[in-house]
């Protein structure tokens, strides 16, 4: 059986900051905890949320991260922050980084060393939402850095609320949105041909490269439409949910080579990259049709400069 891993809350699309807000105030929270980089807090995107926080009278406190890798040491500071904040909620601002670094200090994570081994536990389960401005949101991976180790949980909090503005998405950098594109793109087909493909992961990563085809390159070449960035950015949300619903675990999954390596299922390879081809728009022979998917994914890749194995990484987003 395969995992749905969803928030109870997705708002995607123009203004789904706004309604947002609106949520927040439904549900009865007073005080949001906002984790931010510094360098995203010093550009001033941040008064986006700020000011609709205002609008919906919900009072805050910002807690900028100078470096956002997801370290428990940084955690432990963020719970030390929060716990003298008086907020009842915990709002990440920014990408998968800020996302885990939120999700951290939202479930109290804390990690000792004894005996050679590595011992964490959870210590509280605080409401935590995210606001995603290159509309790749958090995923299941939890793993954090603790000193020169890196941990992974065998639990994570998902956000009760997932906030994608493609409004926000007009102040990135051209070359980093159409990354996460190219990103959501391998994740769509790597998610088809796993072991652990669902229905539901199925359906999401079709629907993800139909709208991937019609949309990336044109925004590539530098056609950066609202409706362009909305169909962006529901492709995106649907290769997230793809991969995040494959019933192997994304965080046993390496990169290796800008690709992820899932276990693979031969025989969908066989079947499911003649659909995939077909919907890139690509003629090939059977035996080449894997091959020719992979040039596709690279010639798009290729058009952009942000290197691959830092396409979600939010120095991207940075400037």
């Amino acid at each position: 059986m395969g995992k749905q891993l969803m928030s109870p809350i997705s708002l995607i699309g123009s203004g789904a900051l706004k309604e947002a807000g609106e949520e927040l105030k439904k549900l009865g929270l007073k005080k949001g905890f906002i984790v931010i980089s510094k360098a995203l807090f010093e550009n001033g995107l941040l008064k986006n949320l700020t000011d609709i926080f205002e609008h919906n009278l919900l009072d805050y406190t910002v807690y900028s991260i100078e470096n956002i890798n997801p370290d428990l040491d940084i955690i432990e500071d963020g719970i030390k922050n929060f716990s003298g904040s008086n907020c009842d909620f915990i709002i990440s601002f920014g990408g998968r980084d800020t996302g885990k670094c939120a999700k951290g200090i939202a479930m109290g994570l804390k990690c000792y060393e004894e005996n050679n081994s590595i011992n964490c536990y959870i210590n509280a389960e605080i409401p935590f939402a995210a606001v995603v401005i290159n509309s790749w949101i958090n995923d299941d991976n939890s793993i954090y850095q603790y000193h020169k180790h890196k941990v992974k949980l065998n639990k994570t909090v998902n956000p009760f609320m997932v906030v994608i503005d493609s409004e926000l998405i007009r102040n990135l950098p051209a070359d980093a949105m159409a990354s996460v594109g190219i990103d959501s793109l391998t994740y769509s087909v790597e998610a088809l041909v796993s072991t652990g493909a669902t229905l539901i992961s199925d359906t999401f990563a079709y629907e993800a490269i139909k709208i991937l085809k019609k949309n990336l390159e044109e925004f590539i070449k530098g056609k950066n439409s609202k409706e362009i960035r909305e169909q962006l950015t529901y492709a995106n949300y649907l290769a997230n949910m793809a991969f995040n619903n494959i019933a192997v675990v994304p965080g046993q999954v390496e990169r290796t080579s800008g690709f992820h390596t899932p276990a693979f299922d031969m025989e969908a390879i066989d079947t499911k990259m003649k659909d995939i081809a077909e919907i890139l728009g690509i003629e090939s022979k059977d035996e080449k049709m894997s091959i020719e998917v992979m040039e596709e994914i690279k010639r798009l890749s290729n058009m952009i400069k942000v290197d691959p194995g830092s396409r979600k990484d939010e120095s991207i987003i940075m400037y």
